[in-house]
């Protein structure tokens, strides 16, 4: 691999642009840098989010391309999406309500993908959707990602976007992904970004950005299926989301831009 540019650098790890010199073509390269790859629990969970990757093959979750051992570290090699992340896009106001629910949806299919392999995402969010420059939506960095049999009801994700069964103590489960995704397509829909607005004291998540009228600018029955993909309460979310999609379907045949209500 020949990396040309770094895209992101972390508390544990790098993510570089590089030149694919077998394949020809620009690929990414995510380096557990070598001083947490001797790390127990750090490298079982990159290894995790390896073994997930390679056990799912769908057209809106990024394809792995190789992995290992280099005098750096450990790698993972992934194919580079030219485009743009959703949090990107919804930052830039620049795509209409109903695109931003299709991008939540093309994702949303990812996430069907990942579930019907067992495996828990942990990590849906509007910065892990990439948009590529032909249309493609992804899904991206399975960094908590978890066989469902080996949660143990660890605490992951990115504050704001986070179960609150999560951080009561229970496993991470389907429906937990399901909230997450919920969260991103109330950002999708509204323009209204979590990141920076919830804070989390004694343990407790707030939820003020459901709160801030920001769902009475858009269609009544999204706001309903928002509501119910984000119930505090996991049994009153969709079972599945393979349901969810169905759900977000219906909306999206019948939608109409709302009235401010």
């Amino acid at each position: 691999m020949r990396p040309f540019a770094e895209l992101a650098r972390g508390t544990t790890t790098t993510v570089l642009k590089a030149h694919d010199p077998e394949r020809d073509r620009v690929v990414v390269v995510k380096l557990l840098r070598r001083e947490w790859a001797q790390d127990e629990e750090i490298s079982a969970r990159f290894a995790a989010e390896t073994a997930a990757l390679y056990s799912v093959s769908n057209d809106n979750v990024v394809s792995i391309l190789d992995h290992g051992e280099c005098e750096e570290g450990l790698f993972i090699v992934t194919d580079y999406v030219e485009g743009a992340a959703l949090d990107g896009l919804l930052g830039d106001r620049t795509i209409p309500t109903i695109i931003g629910a299709f991008i939540v949806r093309e994702a949303l299919s990812g996430l069907a993908a990942v579930s019907q392999a067992g495996i828990v995402h942990r990590d849906f969010k509007s910065s892990n959707i990439v948009v590529s420059d032909q249309g493609l939506v992804q899904l991206v960095d399975f960094g908590f990602a978890e066989s469902t049999a080996d949660t143990h009801g660890a605490v992951a994700g990115t504050l704001g976007y986070i179960a609150p069964e999560l951080l009561a103590g229970e496993a991470a489960t389907e429906q937990s992904d399901i909230y997450s995704a919920g969260i991103t397509l109330f950002e999708a829909t509204t323009g209204v970004s979590v990141s920076g607005r919830a804070t989390l004291r004694n343990g407790r998540q707030s939820y003020a950005h459901l709160n801030s009228g920001a769902l009475t600018h858009i269609d009544e029955n999204l706001s309903a299926l928002i509501g119910e993909m984000t119930d505090p309460s996991p049994a009153n979310r969709p079972a599945t989301v393979d349901q969810a999609i169905g759900m977000l379907d219906e909306v999206l045949a019948d939608y109409r831009p709302a009235v401010s209500r």
